[in-house]
């Protein structure tokens, strides 16, 4: 992934790309959870 983005960067897109941190953290979180709850896991 990180080639990926450092191609990217490379072709001109730095401007274009953005942190997505905020989000992937909102996704792995409900991952998280849904994972838990399918293993019968406490919160």
């Amino acid at each position: 992934m990180q080639i990926t983005l450092d191609l990217a960067r490379g072709l001109g897109l730095a401007d274009v790309l953005t942190d997505d941190s905020v989000r992937r953290r909102a996704i792995a979180k409900q991952w998280s959870a849904t994972l838990a709850t399918a293993l019968g896991l406490p919160d």
